[in-house]
């Protein structure tokens, strides 16, 4: 052996530990999070949700409420602030309200009671169909009030006024008649001012004749008071949002707990499916030792607490997306979750040791399985 050899064989040998490149330590990060969200979304629909219905006696709260719709509607009918759509079901307020902008507009645009042709028998000059005068003059006795909010909202576009005299402008009247009329059908023009005529002008003013009922002028009929039927109505709107909260944060919980905790407990290894999946070992940077359990648990908790923005987009189902953002605690929990995910992911993207926020704080890192595997053996462990 010549000197050179010699010396050599003196030197210690060096292996190079590389931390898992940016790509796969992406895909690590994002899949358990994707896992998690398919998983909160099935237990949400299939165990957590169903059985909160149970305890909680949902199906009978949700009668007593369609039944309140259907009163409240009817409150509204038999007070001619609401007519009711034959191709509509009656609590179907949306519809039916949009059905009374048509009636209402109808009042203006015919000058006899029952023209022919309408589309809708309740179509005409009608006195039943002018509601907003029906119930600031007749119901609440305000006439002052009625034309302040006529004024307000007309802005001298659609109508004109001469006193208590109101006539649809001349082009305005031409313009839609053929949404009254069934032998006509209405331009594209006439699309876009309908559309106007809702959003700036009726409901504007409908919200104002509600308002003063629930603040001013209760109405009745046959027993029943509009507003003691609204308070049950939003009350079961409230317990809707809260049993979707509560339902949402314990299925997240559990879909949490079963990735990051219990499949991680389970395996010598302590990974996560995702990880399992990508041949993927998170180690201790100084050591390169798996870790331990104690760093499982609380890699669970930052999990939780990272993925509540899961728990903001489960209950969709149930209550919808404005729905939803009607929950105050889900809203705030998730956008501080999304806050966490994105400085997670942006120091991972920054870091020379591809590590995110929860691997900083905790001294660990993640290495390929193939990496780790390379250092027992330099340990001179059999692999």
């Amino acid at each position: 052996m010549n000197e050179t050899e010699i010396n050599q064989s003196k030197e210690p040998k060096v292996l190079d530990v590389l931390p898992l490149n940016k790509g796969r330590r992406f895909l690590t990060f994002l899949g358990d999070f994707f896992l998690n969200f398919v998983l909160s979304y099935i237990l949400f629909s299939i165990m957590v949700l169903p059985l909160g219905q149970l305890f909680t006696s949902y199906t009978a709260r949700q009668t007593e409420t369609t039944n309140n719709l259907s009163l409240r509607s009817d409150i509204l009918k038999e007070n001619k602030l609401l007519f009711f759509n034959e191709e509509a079901e009656k609590i179907d307020v949306l519809y039916n309200a949009s059905f009374t902008f048509y009636c209402y507009f109808s009042y203006y645009v015919y000058d006899e009671v029952g023209p022919a042709n309408v589309r809708y028998d309740q179509f005409g000059h009608k006195p039943e169909n002018d509601i907003f005068h029906h119930y600031f003059v007749d119901i609440a006795a305000n006439e002052s009030k009625y034309y302040e909010f006529f004024d307000l909202y007309n802005k001298d576009l659609y109508f004109t006024r001469s006193g208590s005299t109101i006539a649809m402008k001349e082009d305005l009247k031409t313009l839609i008649f053929p949404y009254f009329d069934k032998s006509d059908e209405p331009s594209k023009d006439a699309d876009e001012k309908i559309g106007e005529l809702e959003k700036s002008f009726f409901y504007p003013m409908y919200s104002e004749m509600m308002s003063m009922v629930e603040k001013v002028t209760d109405l009745f009929y046959n027993g029943y008071s509009y507003n003691d039927l609204q308070k049950k109505i939003q009350a079961f709107d409230k317990y809707t949002n809260t049993l979707a909260m509560v339902c949402s944060y314990i299925t997240l919980f559990l879909s949490t707990g079963i990735l990051y905790l219990l499949i991680p407990l389970l395996n010598k290894n302590h990974r996560t499916l995702t990880m399992m999946i990508l041949k993927v070992e998170r180690v201790n940077k100084d050591t390169l030792e798996i870790v331990k359990y104690p760093k499982v648990i609380l890699n669970f908790i930052y999990a939780l607490f990272a993925s509540m923005i899961i728990a903001f987009f489960v209950p969709a189902t149930f209550v919808t997306i404005y729905g939803i953002f009607n929950i105050t605690v889900l809203m705030i929990f998730g956008i501080l979750s999304l806050l966490i995910m994105i400085s997670s992911l942006i120091f991972l993207l920054f870091n020379k040791f591809n590590m995110d926020l929860f691997d900083f704080f905790t001294g660990t890192v993640l290495l390929k399985t193939s990496t780790l595997d390379d250092v027992y053996r330099a340990k001179g462990y059999y692999i």
